[in-house]
């Protein structure tokens, strides 16, 4: 670890910061895996408007208002990312402790997740989501854009691995089950849906190349031994229930 006077620039990979402004009391501390990208990234339009509800944001939006833009500084290096989490816990509590305004919503180290759960577990917020999304659609543009950046790549199998374990812990949980059949039956009983659905099902068929790549997927999934014993097993199960 190298402690840094606070100095705005590095080339360290794993950093704990500061956002400040000589104009402003207010000090964001976080932590980057990915050098100065993360802390530059608070400062971009596309990202400001994902937390707008956050203390940080406002603040930020608030020295835009006057011509300004948040400063960063660097607290501390590291060589790896095991002593993250601590040190950001650690400089929050130094500066809380000689009575800097922080504008931190957690005591750090949780990487925000203790944020994103108290916002989703607020109804009103999960409506104003759901509001704000309702009719929202990609242009032809990003849909293209997001076809291309995903064609061609594969998933390891560390990250299928990783992913299948993670849906078994989800579907082993009681009442996920109840609840994730509950909420397909709303969705598939709302006409707009089954609209959607049907217009989706029709524009992909219609095209041939759409239905090639359908075609050798079906393929190569029924080739794979391990998938032709998944729906044996599978429909054993459901003969023994009935």
């Amino acid at each position: 670890m190298h402690s840094s006077d606070m100095s705005e620039k590095t080339t360290s990979q794993f950093i704990v910061y500061a956002l400040h402004h000589s104009d402003s009391d207010h000090v964001y501390i976080g932590q980057s895996s990915r050098g100065m990208l993360r802390p530059q990234q608070h400062d971009q339009q596309a990202e400001l408007p994902k937390f707008a509800h956050l203390p940080r944001a406002k603040w930020i939006r608030s020295l835009h208002a006057r011509g300004l833009k948040p400063e960063i500084a660097i607290l501390e290096e590291f060589e790896n990312d095991e002593d993250l989490d601590d040190a950001e816990r650690f400089h929050i509590a130094y500066y809380k402790s000689i009575g800097i305004p922080l504008l931190n919503c957690t005591e750090g180290g949780d990487g925000g997740a203790e944020i994103s759960r108290r916002y989703w577990s607020d109804p009103a917020s999960r409506e104003k989501k759901r509001v704000e999304r309702t009719g929202r659609k990609h242009s032809a543009e990003t849909k293209a854009k997001m076809a291309a950046s995903a064609k061609g790549k594969t998933k390891s199998a560390e990250h299928c691995a990783a992913m299948s374990e993670a849906r078994k812990r989800n579907w082993a949980t009681p009442g996920y089950r109840e609840k994730q059949v509950e909420s397909q039956k709303v969705a598939q009983n709302q006409s707009n849906v089954v609209a959607k659905k049907s217009e989706a099902a029709t524009t992909q068929w219609a095209d041939q190349d759409a239905r090639d790549r359908k075609s050798e997927q079906s393929r190569r999934h029924w080739q794979d031994p391990k998938n032709k014993a998944k729906l044996s097993e599978a429909m054993k199960r459901s003969w023994e229930r009935r």
